[in-house]
């Protein structure tokens, strides 16, 4: 039988990377100059982790 898993076990990474994302794109919308490199960093992370994760379930 499968362990189960509490709501925090499930959320935590999403609710993480959401934060993660509205960080980036307020700080893009409202910060200018270099802090707009940590901005796409920040949204693009999103895209890295899924990314990563695609190709980790290909091996």
């Amino acid at each position: 039988m499968a362990k189960q898993l509490s709501l925090w076990q499930i959320f935590k990474w999403p609710i993480f990377m959401f934060i993660l994302s509205l960080t980036g794109i307020i700080t893009a919308l409202l910060v200018d100059g270099l802090i707009d490199i940590f901005a796409s960093l920040t949204l693009a992370s999103t895209l890295i982790v899924t990314a990563w994760y695609a190709l980790k379930q290909k091996r």
